[in-house]
């Protein structure tokens, strides 16, 4: 055990020179990422300070307090091993260690399995994470499994953290051809765009979105419908606009949808998750929005609200995922 804590520790180690060359080598950092030229480029800019203002003042309506000058204040979060932390990966570990039941039943290897992956995802297995959300997928389809939709869509954002795009959006258009609720092909609609405006496939990314509102629309009447539900699902429409608008490099236009989804998914962000829904998945969701608001941000050349917005992320990720998490290395990174 302390000697894959100590590789974990380094790995969080690493993260502190990912952490600082984001903060510092930043204005090379766009010529690298793939940051698509903003479309509006050539326009007046205002101070980076100023717009970062701005940007807190449209969906947190309190006072922006620049970042620190170093992230001395990062690091030291950081080092602050926190028992519950070190008690949640122990936990994790020993579920993504543990070996499948001896059974032949079919409906408890599917639960088994989707809890494994669950917990592989969270100590950063990532090989293990898909496999395993396969296999939940496999043994849910033959049995019924209540959670069958949950382990695909769990199967289909694994194998994009893997970088198995092109796996990812086939596991999804399946997920789709299954569903016939109007608010999740909403949702997962607007997932799809995401994926397909993040491999350059932009008539398809349009043709998800044009879906996604399509059935938003359905949900209309639905009196219904809790608010809660209608928030996360306009949110996921404009996190999938967001992504096809930085594609296209009207980065402006995108920030705005940005803005937008952060905003619809905070109040909800500490929600406890439905049955089959991954412990977590809430604020690492909200999370993630933050980050790729921060993303947009710095393409825009705007360092100042980016580093704002990246800071509150790995905050959040400490928050709601602690110290050992797979989530809080990705969002330091």
């Amino acid at each position: 055990m302390e000697k894959i804590l100590r590789g974990f520790r380094i790995a969080i180690s690493f993260s502190f020179f990912s952490l600082f060359i984001f903060y510092i080598a930043v204005p090379f950092i766009s010529l690298l990422s793939g940051c698509v030229t903003p479309a509006d480029k050539g326009k007046a800019k205002t101070v980076s300070l100023e717009e970062a203002k701005k940007v807190t003042a449209k969906f947190e309506e309190k006072a922006f307090t620049p970042p620190p000058r170093t992230i001395n204040d990062i690091t030291l979060v950081l080092a602050q091993e926190k028992p519950k932390d070190l008690e949640a990966f122990k936990r994790a570990l020993a579920l993504a260690d543990n070996g499948p039941p001896v059974t032949t039943h079919e409906l408890k290897l599917a639960k088994f399995y989707f809890e494994r992956a669950q917990a592989a995802h969270e100590v950063g297995r990532a090989n293990q994470e898909i496999e395993d959300y396969r296999l939940a997928a496999k043994y849910g389809e033959k049995s019924g499994f209540v959670c069958q939709t949950n382990a695909l869509m769990g199967l289909s954002t694994a194998e994009v953290r893997g970088g198995n795009w092109s796996q990812a959006i086939q596991v999804g258009e399946k997920v789709l051809s299954q569903e016939t609720k109007a608010n999740r092909l909403a949702n997962w609609n607007s997932v799809l765009a995401w994926m397909y405006a993040k491999i350059g496939d932009l008539d398809s990314a349009r043709k998800a979105l044009d879906r996604a509102e399509m059935s938003k629309n359905i949900t209309t009447g639905w009196t219904d419908f809790p608010k809660k539900w209608r928030d996360l699902m306009d949110s996921a429409i404009a996190s999938g606009r967001a992504a096809y608008l930085d594609a296209l490099g009207r980065l402006s236009e995108a920030e705005v949808q940005h803005i937008k989804a952060v905003k619809l998914w905070q109040p909800h962000k500490s929600a406890s998750p439905w049955e089959c829904g991954t412990p977590k998945v809430f604020p690492r969701l909200y999370n993630w929005k933050v980050s790729d608001l921060a993303d947009n941000l710095r393409c825009q050349g705007r360092l100042v609200g980016a580093e704002f917005q990246a800071r509150k992320a790995v905050r959040g990720a400490l928050q709601s995922h602690g110290l050992y998490s797979a989530h809080t290395a990705m969002m330091v990174s």
